[in-house]
């Protein structure tokens, strides 16, 4: 219990300070990230992992909710609240991700592994989205591909990966159906301006836009939340 709240004091502060700072950097000044609503979200995520300690889980699982959890409460805050994913969340993301697979036993491998596997998605989904948005403009983001790769490096074929799934689909489309709801996940206004700055025509057709890691992120949290205190 005492590494729980050791977690959540160091994550936080660090997930917020790289957060801050990743925002202003590829917006280059830009747009600012407030730093105490970002450590909150953070701080929050990092606490709803560390109640799970009170379930039948190893040390490694705990803290590895603990910080997969504090990385998307910062990741569902900045997304929301500026419209940017910035690289250092979206890695430590995927690779707390392949991490949370691994010591809930998903992959037999050995821990240190989720950090090149990590890596290597990373790098394969940014390659990806150079290698094809001139051709398909309105491709997502390589931040959002990994949204959406994220369940299966965690749950693989297992039950987590379609609750993932459907769940974001769910949200997704009430988001898009029904301004209410779209109103809690997205600022609508931050999504155009993060879609213009990155030469997406998406924006200003006047259809629904959405922050989707601040829909993915919390939905996918949830489901490992759910799994892991199973």
């Amino acid at each position: 219990m005492i590494l729980s709240h050791l977690a959540v004091f160091m994550i936080a502060p660090i997930a917020a300070a790289a957060a801050v700072s990743g925002v202003r950097r590829v917006s280059e000044g830009e747009d600012k990230l407030p730093l105490l609503p970002a450590h909150a979200s953070a701080a929050l995520g990092a606490a709803i992992g560390a109640g799970a300690f009170g379930f039948d889980l190893s040390l490694s699982q705990s803290l590895t909710l603990i910080s997969l959890l504090a990385i998307l409460g910062i990741g569902t805050y900045t997304d929301w609240r500026s419209g940017w994913a910035p690289d250092g969340l979206a890695l430590s993301a995927v690779m707390l991700a392949m991490a949370l697979g691994v010591v809930n036993g998903t992959w037999v491998l050995p821990l240190w592994a989720a950090v090149p596997v990590g890596i290597f998605v990373w790098l394969t989904a940014n390659l990806t989205w150079l290698g094809l948005v001139r051709m398909i403009p309105a491709l997502p983001p390589p931040a959002d591909l990994l949204a959406l790769v994220m369940p299966f490096l965690a749950f693989g074929i297992g039950i987590g990966f379609p609750a993932s799934m459907i769940g974001i689909s769910i949200v997704l489309a009430f988001c898009l159906f029904f301004p209410g709801i779209h109103r809690i996940f997205s600022r609508e206004e931050v999504e155009e301006k993060a879609m213009q700055d990155l030469g997406s025509e998406i924006a200003g057709r006047g259809r629904p836009v959405v922050t989707f890691l601040a829909i993915a992120y919390p939905v996918f949290g949830v489901v490992a939340l759910i799994t892991a205190c199973a």
